[in-house]
């Protein structure tokens, strides 16, 4: 039946996810503003590691979904 779209794009998301989860990890926390009083508005939130975690799950979600469907 040919290529399920799926697939690639779960490969392309995990491995994208993955690069990023793992630079949000061992990247230097230090913020990147530079006021003090600007600094202490900021969330502290590592979003490079929460994007990298979400676009890893979505993207084994959609290999997921493709192998399913090329298993029937």
């Amino acid at each position: 039946m040919g290529l399920d779209i799926r697939f690639p794009i779960g490969i392309i998301l995990t491995i994208y996810g993955l690069v990023l989860a793992i630079y949000g990890v061992v990247a230097d926390p230090a913020s990147p503003v530079s006021d003090p009083a600007i600094a202490e508005n900021v969330v502290r939130l590592n979003i490079d590691m929460w994007w990298g975690v979400a676009m890893l799950v979505f993207g084994l979600f959609m290999s997921a979904l493709a192998f399913r469907a090329s298993r029937r």
